[in-house]
C-alpha cells in the first residue's frame, strides 16, 4: 500500500509542482535550474526513455547538498540508498530497460535493504504487534514502512499516512479475503 502511494517501478520524481509551486522541495528546484531535469526525466520512467540506464550519466552529481531526486517504486532520493540502486541498474549495462528488469531490481533491492539496513523495521513491527488483529498489523505496518523505510516529506503527513494505511488495507483484503 505504501509502494503504490510512493512511485512506480523506473519512475523519476515529478519536477511539476504548479498547483502548489511553495511545495517544492529545494532539490528539485535545484535540479530543474542546474540540470534541465524537468525536461529530461522529471514525471517519466525509465524504460520509455531514449538514453535508458544511460540518463543516469547525463544527471551526474554536481557536488551541491541538493543534487537529488526520487527515483523508483519507493522514491529513493540522493545518498547511498540511491546511489547503490543506480548501481545496481547500471549493471545491465548501457541499455534501454524493459518494466520486468526495472521491477526485479527495485524488489530484489528492497528485499536487500529488508535483509540488511532495514531489518530493525520488522522486527520492531514484529515485537510490536503479536496480540494484535490482522487489520490492526497492517496499519501498523503501513505507518513504520511509511515513516522509517520511505520516508516522504512531511508536506500533508497525516493525509499520506491515511492514503497509505487505506491502500494497505485493500491490498491486504485482496491477498487474504480476496476481495476489497
Amino acid at each position: 500500500g505504501n509502494v503504490v502511494n510512493e512511485g512506480n517501478f523506473g519512475y523519476f520524481e515529478s519536477s511539476n509542482y504548479k498547483k502548489n509551486p511553495n511545495a517544492k522541495p529545494s532539490y528539485l528546484k535545484h535540479m530543474d535550474d542546474n540540470h534541465n531535469y524537468s525536461n529530461l526525466v522529471s514525471g517519466k520512467k525509465i524504460y520509455n526513455l531514449k538514453q535508458g540506464i544511460g540518463i543516469f550519466d547525463i544527471l551526474i552529481d554536481c557536488g551541491s547538498v541538493n543534487h537529488k531526486f526520487g527515483f523508483g517504486c519507493v522514491q529513493w532520493t540522493g545518498g547511498n540508498r540511491q546511489k547503490n540502486l543506480i548501481y545496481k541498474y547500471k549493471e545491465l549495462g548501457n541499455i534501454k530497460p524493459s518494466f520486468n528488469q526495472c521491477a526485479n531490481i527495485e524488489t530484489e533491492y528492497i528485499k536487500f535493504e529488508f535483509e540488511g539496513d532495514y531489518k530493525y523495521i520488522y522486527n520492531y513491527w514484529k515485537d510490536n504487534n503479536m496480540n494484535n488483529d490482522s487489520e490492526k498489523k497492517v496499519i501498523n505496518a503501513s505507518n513504520i514502512i511509511c515513516e522509517e523505510y520511505e520516508r516522504p516529506s512531511y508536506y500533508q503527513k497525516q493525509e499520506k499516512l491515511n492514503t497509505r494505511r487505506k491502500s494497505s488495507l485493500e491490498w491486504f483484503n485482496i491477498v487474504e479475503k480476496g476481495s476489497i
